[in-house]
């Protein structure tokens, strides 16, 4: 009986023994796992970064060019103030010539 006992216990020995390495092996597993899912969410976020980085250049280069916009605007409308400046000058001499043509 102590034999089957020692026989017993050598073999729950075995089998706990064999658990244990396959519980080392899964947390090893586990733990590479986890390392590649942490490297899968460093990657995602510089991605990101990366996105909202090129999205924000784009912001300044859009109000640049609103600004380029907004000055060539304004340019024009002074241009068109100083045209009808020249309009109402050209059309004070062409009276003024057809006053000098009537005589007076």
């Amino acid at each position: 009986e102590v034999k089957n006992l020692a026989k017993a216990t050598a073999k729950a020995t075995e089998d706990i023994t064999s658990q244990l390495e396959t519980i080392r092996v899964a947390a090893g597993q586990v733990g590479e796992s986890v390392s590649v899912v942490g490297e899968s969410f460093t990657t995602m976020r510089e991605i990101v970064e990366e996105v909202a980085g090129s999205v924000s250049e784009q912001g300044n280069s859009l109000e640049t060019v609103t600004g380029f916009a907004n000055d060539a605007a304004e340019s024009v409308e002074g241009i068109i103030e100083t045209l009808d400046k020249i309009a109402a000058s050209a059309g004070q001499m062409v009276q003024k010539v057809e006053e000098m043509g009537r005589g007076g």
